[in-house]
């Protein structure tokens, strides 16, 4: 029952995540959300969640959120070509796997 709940709310707010970035953009476009998936994997690997399996927090993916967005904004502003943000995010997706495997290897005592 707790599955198909939040299988429910999910959906609930990936339709009204939809609407508000249809009226945003004033139009319909049914592809506008491709590519943010290798930046979503970052917010939240850099929010504390471990790819490896495990848990992560709500407020750590809000901090990985926000400190990847003001990221993007610095790039935007600085002049960076879009690429090379997109080679950024998978340099701090890699960088944040070493970190959860030593923080795991750490914690385990080193098996």
């Amino acid at each position: 029952m707790v599955k198909i709940s939040l299988f429910m709310a999910t959906s609930f707010l990936a339709g009204f995540a939809g609407i508000i970035d249809s009226i945003r953009i004033a139009s319909a476009y049914p592809i506008s959300g491709t590519g943010y998936e290798l930046e979503v994997i970052a917010m939240t690997v850099v929010g504390g969640t471990s790819l490896f399996g495990g848990y992560g927090r709500v407020l750590g993916t809000v901090i990985g959120v926000t400190l990847l967005r003001s990221i993007r904004n610095g790039i935007v502003v600085v002049g960076v070509p879009g690429l090379a943000y997109n080679i950024f995010v998978g340099v701090i997706i890699l960088a944040m796997m070493a970190v959860h495997a030593l923080i795991e290897k750490r914690t385990t005592g080193g098996d």
